[in-house]
């Protein structure tokens, strides 16, 4: 009566995990081919239609159309009514008493369809969205699902880790996009960039194609100048997008990962002018240019 009235994917599988634990418990005193283990195991197979329809249900209407993006970037309310109920069934298959394979056998295929419909239906709502929102506001949805597949049963820890990967493959991009533009902002990025040609081809600075006047001494004193500068002026190794990412780990880890990529891109560019070979310079030429060593600038970064 409960699903007729007010039909619920929770609710259904719940119906169903129970029905057919009491029908495996009874089983053994029961003739197989009687009439009372038929009809439970009818109530069985009917409740887990039910349940199958109604997470299909879900699934083409999370499909149909594109959930608008948030302003905040957090999950869409589509998405996240999706999200609580993934986290609810997940609880109610970890307190399933049948057997892993046969309560598996009912539930993960099903699990893969909500999953699949989630990583769908966010990258259909982040269409209007391009940098750093876009990759924000991915991570925070998919942060949410591998918070609702969080449970020890195996299955569901195997698609959690599928998650776990995906997080990690977008994370590091958004820290690489970050680090990026801070070499940008601060005046390092070109600087960086023929001091590691430079280095990989065994060439001097001044022989990079392309910056043949912009690696002149005075030019090298000017933009580490203006690095040394911007780097003790600024609040923040990071973009006001990062703001709205929802999980703390993630904005620590992209802050990090962006100080450690910055400390390296500094220490290649005092390794070429510190080198004769490389930038033409005297040791006395090059420590004027070179206020600070990679150690100072890892400290100013807060590494």
């Amino acid at each position: 009566q409960s699903l007729v009235f007010q039909p619920s994917t929770v609710l259904s599988y719940s119906l169903r995990s129970t029905i057919d634990f009491y029908y495996r418990t009874l089983r053994p005193l029961l003739e197989p081919t009687g009439l009372f283990a038929k009809a439970v195991q009818s109530l069985v197979d009917k409740a887990q239609a039910t349940f199958s329809k109604l997470a299909e249900a879900q699934v083409k209407q999370l499909s149909e159309a594109a959930a608008p993006y948030t302003n905040d970037l957090s999950p869409p309310e589509a998405i996240q009514t999706v999200l609580d109920q993934v986290s609810s069934l997940v609880k109610v298959h970890e307190g399933c008493l049948v057997p892993a394979e046969h309560k598996d056998h009912a539930f993960i295929p099903i699990l893969e369809k909500l999953v699949a419909a989630v990583l769908k239906g966010a990258e259909a709502s982040a269409e209007g969205l391009d940098g750093a929102n876009r990759s924000v506001f991915e991570l925070n949805i998919l942060c949410a699902l591998e918070m609702a597949l969080q449970s020890p049963e195996p299955r569901i820890r195997d698609s959690r880790n599928k998650i776990s990967a995906l997080i990690k493959t977008k994370l590091g991009g958004l820290v690489r996009a970050q680090a990026d533009a801070f070499l940008e902002k601060s005046g390092l990025r070109g600087v960086y960039r023929a001091a590691a040609e430079a280095r990989e081809r065994k060439i001097k600075l001044s022989e990079v194609k392309g910056t043949q006047m912009a690696m002149s001494k005075a030019s090298l004193q000017k933009e580490l100048g203006d690095f040394y500068t911007y780097l003790v002026g600024v609040s923040t190794l990071l973009t006001p997008e990062i703001d709205r990412v929802g999980d703390p780990w993630i904005r620590v880890t992209t802050r990090e990962g962006v100080g450690l990529i910055v400390s390296e891109s500094y220490k290649t560019v005092h390794s070429a002018i510190s080198d004769p070979s490389i930038s033409g310079l005297g040791e006395g030429e090059a420590a004027v240019i070179l206020r600070h060593t990679p150690e100072h600038v890892k400290t100013l970064l807060d590494l």
